[in-house]
Parts: structure tokens; C-alpha cells; sequence
């Protein structure tokens, strides 16, 4: 049976990264804003600045990086960050690959856990899968042109900014315990789809309801090169999700499976771990600026209600 990959892009990915608009006044903006903070309300567009909580209670946006960008950034005012084409806005926008992937693979537990099967490995080279997107926001614009010139790396959980949807709630701190206690994550935030069928996309869902993918983890597979057979510099120059014949896309799963397999290791007996790549999609396409994206999912044979990663 040949299993579904969609090589072609048949559905809107899932956002993994949002960049926050420019806040304006009332802000309720605390200096004191640091990674583990929790919020009870924000978007991938719109951090909730003045809603912060505590982990314990309910809430949607985790908090996992900031860092003061005075000395990059400080010379510009809010309003350029905003400004298509600008060197602000480049050089803000940098700051998604440079900073907060980085510090979101090692803030989760995913670069420690990547570095255990392949030493020396990049930071940021495997990502964690949620249901919901990481963004990056600047401090609003009254701070930051008052010199607070901090910027702020999160995880909103669920999809609040799209029609219809709202944020999933938790009410305990998800991000900092993801690698330690696996089981800590909430199911309904956990990463699921339903099998594409006949001329129906693939969906994405809840793990709480019937699927039978679970997205694991995120990848740049150029940082894997040598950790599976077949996986060098000319697999990665001729790979094509339309075309890979059958023996291509094993060298991906190999290499998932290497990564990810003690991570699913509850999944039990017919759940098996394959890769997804997009090469046709413009937002995380597979060659991408030296960057070759790549997706890891454990397929069920079967529909489920739960995740296949402890038991939350």
C-alpha cells in the first residue's frame, strides 16, 4: 500500500511562525517579561500584552525567549520594523530564524534531545510540533520608542486569528517540560491530521479528535547529513517530493525514525514513523535559503483520539 505524502501542496500548512503587528498604547507591558511567563490571551499577529498569568491558570500563550535588540535594532523606530523592504524589518524578521528557533528547539528539549542522537548539531535544527504557531513580537510601539527595545519569542496554542477558531487554554506550563515529561502536553495541543482520502486534503486536527497522524518534530535534514544511509549533499540536491521515487522517501523516514523513534515509543504496534516535505510550497518549501525543510509524523493504522507520545 503506497501511504499518502502529499507531493504536491494539497492544503495550507499549518503556520509554524507569525510575526506580531505593531502594538500601540495601553499596552500593560511588563520589562519584566521573561521566558516560562504565561498569558492568557494572544494571536500569532498580536502578543497579549497586560493579560499575563500564572502557569497554573488557564491560559494560551507560553512565553519562551527575550532578548534586549538595543544595540541591533535600537536605532529604529517601531513603526520601521513594520516597514516592508526596510533594513529594519529585514533585520527584524532575521530574528525568527536566529533567535527564536533556536531558542524554541532548546527551550522544549528538542536540541538536546537532537544533539543525544547526532552530536554537534546546529541549534534550531529540530523544532517542536504543536497544534497552534510560534511567533516573534517587538515590544509595543510606546516602550520600544521610549527605549525598551526587547523582543519577545511564543507559542500561542490553537489558531485564535483564524475565522471561526479559538485559542486553546491549558492550565499548566507545556513548552519547558515537552522533553522531560513527555506526557505533560496536553493531548488537545498536540499536532494531528486526518489522512488525505480520494480528492479530500489532508486535515488538521486536534489529537482529541479522530486522526491517525501525529506531527512530531520540524527539521533541517541538511543538519542529519551521514546519520542515515543515503542521506549526502547530492540526495539533497536532486530530492523532489513529486518525483522521489520509493527508496528516496525511505532515507527520510530512516531518518525520522532515528530522531523520533524513542519520542513515539508508546505508540505500540501499528504506528509507524514516515517523513512529509513540501518542495512546492513557497512558505516551507524543501530547499529553502540553504535550509531543507522537512516534516515527522507517526501514522496509525487506525483512527485514534489520543497521542501516540506518554499518555496526557
Amino acid at each position: 500500500m503506497t501511504l499518502p505524502r502529499h507531493p504536491v501542496t494539497l492544503f495550507a500548512l499549518v503556520a509554524l511562525v507569525g510575526l506580531g503587528a505593531a502594538a500601540c498604547g495601553g499596552s500593560g507591558y511588563g520589562a519584566d517579561t521573561g521566558p516560562g511567563d504565561c498569558f492568557r490571551s494572544g494571536t500569532a499577529a498580536a502578543f497579549g500584552w497586560g493579560t499575563r498569568v500564572a502557569c497554573g491558570e488557564p491560559h494560551s500563550v507560553e512565553v519562551f525567549a527575550v532578548r534586549d535588540m538595543s544595540a541591533e535594532l535600537g536605532r529604529y523606530p517601531r513603526a520601521a520594523l513594520e516597514q516592508p523592504g526596510s533594513p529594519a524589518r529585514r533585520a527584524y524578521l532575521a530574528l525568527v530564524r536566529g533567535f527564536c528557533e533556536p531558542a524554541w528547539s532548546g527551550y522544549t528539549g528538542f536540541a538536546a534531545y537532537a544533539a543525544s542522537v547526532a552530536p554537534n548539531v546546529r541549534p534550531g535544527a529540530v523544532l517542536p510540533a504543536l497544534y497552534g504557531d510560534m511567533a516573534l513580537e517587538a515590544a509595543p510601539a510606546d516602550d520600544w520608542d521610549e527605549g525598551t527595545h526587547t523582543v519577545v519569542c511564543y507559542q500561542v496554542f490553537g489558531h485564535p486569528e483564524a475565522q471561526g477558531a479559538q485559542a486553546i487554554t491549558v492550565d499548566r506550563a507545556v513548552l519547558g517540560t515537552m522533553r522531560a515529561v513527555p506526557a505533560s502536553v496536553p493531548t488537545q495541543v498536540r499536532d494531528c491530521a486526518r489522512s488525505p482520502v480520494a480528492d479530500e486534503a489532508e486535515r488538521r486536527v486536534a489529537c482529541t479528535e479522530p486522526h491517525d497522524r501525529e506531527y512530531l518534530g520540524h527539521l533541517d535534514v541538511a543538519a542529519f547529513v551521514g546519520l542515515v544511509p543515503g542521506l549526502d549533499q547530492r540526495f539533497l540536491r536532486r530530492f523532489d517530493s513529486v518525483t522521489a521515487p520509493a527508496r528516496d522517501w525511505a532515507v527520510l523516514d530512516a531518518l525520522c525514525g532515528r530522531l523520533f523513534g524513542r519520542v513515539a515509543g508508546a505508540g505500540g504496534p501499528g504506528v509507524t514513523l514516515l517523513a512529509q516535505v513540501y518542495s512546492r510550497d513557497r512558505s516551507w518549501g524543501w530547499a529553502d535559503d540553504g535550509y531543507y525543510h522537512a516534516d515527522c509524523f507517526a501514522r496509525s493504522d487506525r483512527q485514534l483520539t489520543h497521542s501516540v507520545v506518554g499518555t496526557a
